[in-house]
């Protein structure tokens, strides 16, 4: 007998209740609405003006693309929606190649490693020496220190 693998989640509605990041796939300013999408769910999640009103985020600031996390809810016909939606930060993956603003939270020079911290990131940032700009002294690589980086996957681990 050959067993068949669940179907992956077709919409949000199983999903309610649960806190997710996704980003605005599309957003009409005029009618005051738009759509989320996430790689946890299959097609668009609905959203409006009130969705994120109590964030304080401004109505201009809503763009395709924009990371959000956002509360999964149901609407009076049980159809899947949006609320209270807060600027989220995206993926790791999403953020391969992006030049972010940091500091150096600790660096080891005998060791040469160290961590960035970063806000735009969400967290640590791990940081060989070896991938320190051609003409900077580690020596020179302090704690409070303000860095630019590009976010990369390391080819020895893939992280």
């Amino acid at each position: 007998m050959f067993n068949m693998p669940p179907p992956a989640q077709k919409g949000a509605v199983g999903l309610v209740g649960q806190r997710e990041i996704g980003k605005v796939k599309s957003w009409n300013p005029v009618k005051g609405f738009g759509f989320l999408v996430s790689t946890r769910f299959a097609g668009d999640l609905f959203f409006d003006r009130d969705s994120f009103a109590a964030s304080g985020l401004p109505e201009q600031c809503i763009q395709d693309g924009l990371a959000m996390e956002f509360l999964i809810d149901q609407d009076n016909k049980g159809r899947a929606r949006a609320k209270d939606l807060v600027p989220g930060r995206p993926p790791a993956s999403d953020m391969l190649g992006m030049e972010l603003e940091g500091w150096i939270k600790s660096f080891q020079p005998r060791k040469n490693w160290g961590f960035i911290q970063s806000e735009a990131f969400g967290g640590d940032v791990f940081l060989h020496g070896g991938e320190v700009q051609d003409g900077v002294d580690a020596a020179t690589l302090q704690p409070r220190t303000p860095v630019r980086f590009t976010i990369c996957i390391d080819p020895k681990n893939g992280r």
